[in-house]
């Protein structure tokens, strides 16, 4: 009896491990493999050439790394190779000189005198010169006056590219360029007087009888008092002009106006404007050293004078003399009106 109890035990113990054993392989059988959270397509080159050593919680930005999305790239423009390049052409302006800005104006002065023997006026015997002129001035710089250099500006908007070198896609930014034109010295070249625009003719009283009178004076001296005279008032005349036509009344607006057209020439577009030439030759150079183009034109120029007696010529002269208007103080004639322009120009001598 107690033997068929032991076979009994034995018998269930087999049982029991031969069903853990089927359990288990149905178990294992069933359970479904776990599921990978790593993306389905990462580059491994990718993650070796553009990221970093990752530390811990960094797993994101190493997964985001590696999946083929665009990587920045930012363009650095060669701003000593440009700088040189601009200094080596200059001769493409194929210029000495680059008028900035030019004023030109029409006007019609007169000066007067008296005749007069020694200190003695002589009576109604005023004589004088009025010229009609029409003058142009023009304000300019020497090239060798002129320093062209290159700043970097701001930046582009990011361009997408499909791929670089490697076949990977990137974005790519670039710097425009701030072309500063530096302007150590500048002149003012004038009068020009505009081709048949001068009439000269006489003004003042009738001097017929002093003539006469003055003849046998001349014979006996040799001096022609009225010629010399004549002569004297033109010249006086014809320097009035010249001044007055500038600088009225000894103002210096059109002098100012001359500063301002420069500065505007130089750094705006518009017609005639030296911008729209220097953009076109070095708007294609700042390309090829790596800038997306010109952004704009920054002109340095010295402080214009606040007088009309600091202004000069294209040779460092003063362009109005310290003796304007006082020497023309004594003018005999400023009362009298001044010939219009249309007058002059019809009934000029």
């Amino acid at each position: 009896m107690l033997k068929n109890i032991k076979n009994l035990l034995v018998i269930i113990l087999v049982l029991a491990i031969f069903a853990g054993l089927i359990y288990s392989y149905v178990y294992l059988t069933n359970r479904q493999s776990p599921v990978s959270s790593e993306p389905s397509s990462i580059d491994i080159t990718a993650v070796a050439r553009y990221t970093p050593t990752w530390g811990p919680g960094d797993v994101k930005n190493l997964v985001a790394t590696a999946v083929p999305t665009p990587y920045a790239r930012k363009t650095v423009p060669e701003i000593a190779a440009m700088n040189q390049a601009l200094a080596d052409k200059k001769s493409l302006l194929a210029t000495d000189i680059l008028i900035g800005s030019q004023y030109k104006a029409i006007n019609v002065e007169q000066y007067c005198t008296n005749l007069k023997l020694g200190n003695i006026d002589m009576g109604s015997s005023t004589i004088g010169a009025a010229v009609l002129r029409e003058l142009q001035w023009d304000m300019g710089v020497s090239l060798g006056d002129l320093t062209f250099t290159m700043e970097e500006g701001s930046s582009t908007i990011p361009v997408y590219h499909a791929a670089d070198e490697n076949g990977n896609p990137y974005t790519e930014t670039q710097s425009y360029g701030i072309l500063v034109i530096t302007v150590n010295d500048f002149g003012i070249n004038g009068p020009t007087i505009l081709s048949g625009n001068e009439q000269v003719f006489s003004t003042g009283d009738s001097i017929e009888l002093y003539k006469l009178w003055l003849i046998p004076r001349e014979l006996l001296t040799g001096q022609d008092l009225i010629g010399e005279k004549s002569v004297m008032v033109t010249n006086m005349a014809m320097e009035l002009v010249n001044l007055e036509t500038l600088t009225p009344h000894g103002s210096d607006v059109n002098l100012k106006g001359l500063y301002r057209e420069f500065v505007n020439s130089f750094s705006t577009s518009g017609e005639g404007h030296i911008y729209d030439t220097l953009i076109a030759i070095f708007d294609p150079m700042a390309k090829e050293h790596g800038f997306a183009g010109i952004e704009k034109v920054v002109l340095k120029m010295p402080p214009m004078s606040t007088t009309i007696y600091g202004w000069q010529d294209y040779g460092d002269m003063p362009l109005i003399p310290t003796d304007y208007p006082a020497k023309f103080a004594d003018n005999v004639c400023p009362n009298e009106p001044a010939p219009e322009v249309l007058d002059a120009l019809n009934g000029g001598e």
